[in-house]
Protein backbone atom coordinates (compact mmCIF):
# COMPACT_ATOMS: atom_id res chain seq x y z
CA UNK A 1 0.00 0.00 0.00
CA UNK A 2 0.95 3.26 0.13
CA UNK A 3 1.97 3.79 3.36
CA UNK A 4 4.02 1.00 3.10
CA UNK A 5 7.74 1.21 4.67
CA UNK A 6 10.67 -0.71 3.95
CA UNK A 7 13.27 -1.12 6.81
CA UNK A 8 17.05 -1.14 5.58
CA UNK A 9 19.71 -2.18 7.91
CA UNK A 10 22.86 -0.47 7.51
CA UNK A 11 26.60 -0.46 9.07
CA UNK A 12 27.13 2.73 11.06
CA UNK A 13 30.81 4.18 10.50
CA UNK A 14 30.97 5.27 14.05
CA UNK A 15 30.32 2.13 16.11
CA UNK A 16 29.70 -0.85 13.56
CA UNK A 17 26.09 -1.57 14.73
CA UNK A 18 23.00 -1.69 12.65
CA UNK A 19 20.72 0.79 12.39
CA UNK A 20 16.95 0.50 11.11
CA UNK A 21 16.26 3.10 8.44
CA UNK A 22 12.82 3.20 7.16
CA UNK A 23 11.98 4.35 3.36
CA UNK A 24 8.88 4.90 1.86
CA UNK A 25 7.38 2.72 -0.91
CA UNK A 26 5.88 5.49 -3.13
CA UNK A 27 6.43 8.91 -3.98
CA UNK A 28 9.14 11.81 -4.05
CA UNK A 29 9.93 11.72 -0.61
CA UNK A 30 11.02 7.71 -1.32
CA UNK A 31 13.57 9.05 -3.87
CA UNK A 32 14.56 11.70 -1.84
CA UNK A 33 15.58 9.16 0.97
CA UNK A 34 17.09 6.74 -1.33
CA UNK A 35 19.69 9.56 -3.14
CA UNK A 36 20.35 10.89 0.48
CA UNK A 37 20.54 7.36 2.40
CA UNK A 38 23.63 5.90 3.93
CA UNK A 39 22.25 2.46 1.84
CA UNK A 40 23.38 4.84 -1.80
CA UNK A 41 26.36 5.76 0.11
CA UNK A 42 27.32 1.92 0.73
CA UNK A 43 26.63 0.88 -2.96
CA UNK A 44 29.29 3.34 -3.89
CA UNK A 45 32.00 1.82 -1.79
CA UNK A 46 31.73 -0.69 -4.15
CA UNK A 47 32.49 1.47 -7.65
CA UNK A 48 36.40 1.35 -6.26
CA UNK A 49 38.62 -0.20 -8.74
CA UNK A 50 40.01 -3.05 -7.20
CA UNK A 51 43.76 -2.45 -8.56
CA UNK A 52 44.49 1.46 -8.24
CA UNK A 53 41.11 1.73 -5.52
CA UNK A 54 40.37 5.06 -7.83
CA UNK A 55 36.39 5.71 -6.88
CA UNK A 56 33.87 6.29 -9.36
CA UNK A 57 29.94 7.58 -8.83
CA UNK A 58 28.89 4.79 -11.12
CA UNK A 59 29.32 1.05 -12.48
CA UNK A 60 29.40 2.35 -15.99
CA UNK A 61 32.12 4.30 -15.27
CA UNK A 62 34.15 1.93 -13.24
CA UNK A 63 33.99 -0.52 -15.66
CA UNK A 64 35.05 1.43 -18.60
CA UNK A 65 38.17 2.64 -16.18
CA UNK A 66 38.62 -0.96 -15.25
CA UNK A 67 39.40 -1.93 -18.99
CA UNK A 68 42.58 0.44 -18.89
CA UNK A 69 44.09 -2.05 -16.35
CA UNK A 70 42.54 -5.31 -17.84
CA UNK A 71 42.92 -4.19 -21.22
CA UNK A 72 39.86 -6.00 -22.28
CA UNK A 73 38.03 -4.33 -25.64
CA UNK A 74 34.91 -5.46 -25.68
CA UNK A 75 33.35 -3.17 -28.36
CA UNK A 76 33.52 -4.64 -31.67
CA UNK A 77 33.12 -2.28 -34.95
CA UNK A 78 31.04 -3.91 -37.38
CA UNK A 79 32.95 -2.82 -40.40
CA UNK A 80 36.07 -3.84 -39.88
CA UNK A 81 36.11 -5.81 -36.50
CA UNK A 82 38.53 -3.61 -34.57
CA UNK A 83 37.82 -3.02 -30.90
CA UNK A 84 37.52 -0.86 -27.89
CA UNK A 85 37.75 -0.85 -24.38
CA UNK A 86 34.54 1.52 -24.40
CA UNK A 87 31.26 2.48 -26.42
CA UNK A 88 32.95 6.08 -26.73
CA UNK A 89 36.08 5.27 -28.70
CA UNK A 90 34.12 2.85 -30.98
CA UNK A 91 31.58 5.91 -31.54
CA UNK A 92 34.51 8.00 -32.21
CA UNK A 93 35.97 5.27 -34.54
CA UNK A 94 32.41 4.52 -36.57
CA UNK A 95 32.68 8.57 -37.92
CA UNK A 96 35.45 6.93 -40.31
CA UNK A 97 32.65 4.29 -41.95
CA UNK A 98 30.47 7.00 -42.39
CA UNK A 99 32.62 9.09 -44.51
CA UNK A 100 31.77 12.11 -43.60
CA UNK A 101 34.57 14.46 -42.77
CA UNK A 102 33.95 17.74 -41.05
CA UNK A 103 37.65 19.02 -40.63
CA UNK A 104 39.33 20.76 -42.84
CA UNK A 105 42.48 21.57 -43.17
CA UNK A 106 43.81 25.01 -43.84
CA UNK A 107 47.01 24.84 -45.59
CA UNK A 108 45.95 21.83 -48.06
CA UNK A 109 42.64 21.65 -47.65
CA UNK A 110 42.48 17.70 -47.24
CA UNK A 111 39.72 16.90 -44.90
CA UNK A 112 39.56 14.32 -41.88
CA UNK A 113 36.96 12.50 -39.48
CA UNK A 114 38.32 13.95 -36.35
CA UNK A 115 39.69 16.96 -34.85
CA UNK A 116 42.71 14.98 -32.97
CA UNK A 117 43.83 13.39 -36.88
CA UNK A 118 42.99 17.25 -38.38
CA UNK A 119 45.92 18.06 -35.83
CA UNK A 120 48.10 15.55 -36.37
CA UNK A 121 48.23 16.54 -39.84
CA UNK A 122 48.78 20.02 -39.28
CA UNK A 123 52.29 19.15 -37.42
CA UNK A 124 53.48 18.59 -41.00
CA UNK A 125 52.84 21.58 -42.15
CA UNK A 126 54.34 23.40 -39.51
CA UNK A 127 57.12 20.67 -39.30
CA UNK A 128 56.25 20.51 -34.88
CA UNK A 129 57.05 17.74 -33.29
CA UNK A 130 57.59 14.89 -36.03
CA UNK A 131 58.80 11.40 -35.89
CA UNK A 132 61.32 10.18 -38.52
CA UNK A 133 61.67 6.99 -39.85
CA UNK A 134 65.47 5.90 -39.20
CA UNK A 135 65.12 4.13 -42.34
CA UNK A 136 63.93 6.43 -45.32
CA UNK A 137 63.91 9.53 -43.28
CA UNK A 138 60.12 10.31 -43.83
CA UNK A 139 58.41 12.10 -41.23
CA UNK A 140 55.34 11.23 -39.46
CA UNK A 141 53.14 13.14 -37.27
CA UNK A 142 52.54 10.01 -34.35
CA UNK A 143 54.83 7.41 -33.38
CA UNK A 144 52.18 4.98 -33.92
CA UNK A 145 51.99 6.19 -37.87
CA UNK A 146 56.11 5.84 -37.47
CA UNK A 147 55.60 2.40 -35.99
CA UNK A 148 53.38 1.45 -38.91
CA UNK A 149 55.71 2.69 -41.20
CA UNK A 150 58.29 1.20 -40.25
CA UNK A 151 56.77 -2.52 -41.07
CA UNK A 152 56.89 -1.59 -44.64
CA UNK A 153 60.97 -1.53 -44.52
CA UNK A 154 61.40 -4.21 -41.96
CA UNK A 155 58.82 -6.90 -43.62
CA UNK A 156 56.85 -7.55 -40.37
CA UNK A 157 53.33 -8.65 -40.65
CA UNK A 158 51.88 -9.63 -37.41
CA UNK A 159 48.63 -10.39 -38.15
CA UNK A 160 47.47 -13.66 -39.67
CA UNK A 161 44.08 -14.58 -40.97
CA UNK A 162 42.71 -17.60 -39.43
CA UNK A 163 41.62 -18.80 -43.02
CA UNK A 164 44.40 -18.59 -45.34
CA UNK A 165 47.26 -17.51 -43.02
CA UNK A 166 47.93 -14.64 -45.29
CA UNK A 167 49.72 -11.84 -43.17
CA UNK A 168 48.82 -8.30 -42.70
CA UNK A 169 51.45 -5.09 -41.42
CA UNK A 170 48.23 -3.95 -39.44
CA UNK A 171 44.75 -5.37 -37.98
CA UNK A 172 42.69 -3.23 -39.88
CA UNK A 173 43.95 -4.55 -43.34
CA UNK A 174 43.32 -8.29 -41.45
CA UNK A 175 39.67 -7.23 -40.19
CA UNK A 176 38.76 -5.89 -43.70
CA UNK A 177 40.34 -8.50 -45.40
CA UNK A 178 38.32 -11.23 -43.41
CA UNK A 179 35.18 -10.28 -44.70
CA UNK A 180 35.85 -11.87 -47.89
CA UNK A 181 36.12 -15.00 -46.18
CA UNK A 182 33.10 -14.15 -43.89
CA UNK A 183 30.61 -12.57 -46.77
CA UNK A 184 29.82 -9.89 -44.24
CA UNK A 185 29.28 -6.39 -45.25
CA UNK A 186 30.97 -6.60 -48.78
CA UNK A 187 30.24 -3.66 -51.62
CA UNK A 188 29.05 -5.11 -54.85
CA UNK A 189 30.36 -4.06 -58.02
CA UNK A 190 26.77 -3.55 -60.30
CA UNK A 191 28.58 -3.78 -63.44
CA UNK A 192 30.28 -7.32 -62.84
CA UNK A 193 29.44 -8.62 -59.61
CA UNK A 194 32.45 -8.62 -57.91
CA UNK A 195 33.31 -7.87 -54.32
CA UNK A 196 35.07 -5.73 -52.59
CA UNK A 197 35.43 -5.11 -48.63
CA UNK A 198 35.94 -1.12 -48.61
CA UNK A 199 33.62 0.81 -50.09
CA UNK A 200 36.49 3.17 -51.33
CA UNK A 201 38.02 -0.07 -53.28
CA UNK A 202 34.51 -0.34 -54.76
CA UNK A 203 34.46 3.28 -56.03
CA UNK A 204 37.76 3.15 -57.51
CA UNK A 205 37.24 -0.10 -59.52
CA UNK A 206 33.62 1.30 -60.57
CA UNK A 207 35.56 4.31 -62.98
CA UNK A 208 37.17 1.17 -64.61
CA UNK A 209 33.68 0.83 -65.90
CA UNK A 210 31.98 4.11 -66.11
CA UNK A 211 35.48 5.87 -67.23
CA UNK A 212 35.61 8.50 -65.02
CA UNK A 213 38.91 10.29 -64.41
CA UNK A 214 38.63 12.66 -61.37
CA UNK A 215 42.51 13.73 -61.16
CA UNK A 216 44.19 16.12 -63.33
CA UNK A 217 47.79 17.20 -63.70
CA UNK A 218 47.46 21.17 -63.64
CA UNK A 219 50.38 20.98 -65.98
CA UNK A 220 49.04 18.76 -68.93
CA UNK A 221 45.57 18.61 -68.33
CA UNK A 222 46.24 14.62 -68.11
CA UNK A 223 43.40 12.63 -66.15
CA UNK A 224 43.92 9.53 -64.47
CA UNK A 225 41.57 7.13 -62.55
CA UNK A 226 43.59 7.31 -59.35
CA UNK A 227 45.50 10.23 -57.33
CA UNK A 228 48.42 7.80 -57.23
CA UNK A 229 48.93 7.29 -60.81
CA UNK A 230 48.21 11.22 -60.66
CA UNK A 231 51.39 11.04 -58.24
CA UNK A 232 53.12 9.22 -60.45
CA UNK A 233 52.67 11.38 -63.36
CA UNK A 234 53.50 14.24 -61.45
CA UNK A 235 57.34 13.24 -60.83
CA UNK A 236 57.89 13.01 -64.50
CA UNK A 237 56.89 16.86 -64.95
CA UNK A 238 59.44 17.00 -61.93
CA UNK A 239 62.35 15.10 -63.33
CA UNK A 240 61.81 16.89 -66.64
CA UNK A 241 62.12 20.13 -64.96
CA UNK A 242 65.09 19.40 -63.43
CA UNK A 243 66.76 18.24 -66.53
CA UNK A 244 66.39 21.06 -68.25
Amino acid sequence: SAGTEHLVKFASDNNNKTEDISIPDHGPEKEKRVKNSPCKEIENLHNNCSYCNKKFNSKDKLNVHLSKHTGEKTFECSYCKKTFSNKRNLSRHLIIHSERKPFECSYCKRKFTRKDSLGRHLRLHTRENLFECSYCKREFASSEYLRLHVRTHTGEKPFECSYCKKKFTIKDSLGKHLRLHTREKLFECSYCKREFSKKSNLTRHLRIHTGEKPFECPHCKKTFIEKSSLQRHLKTHKDRTHSD
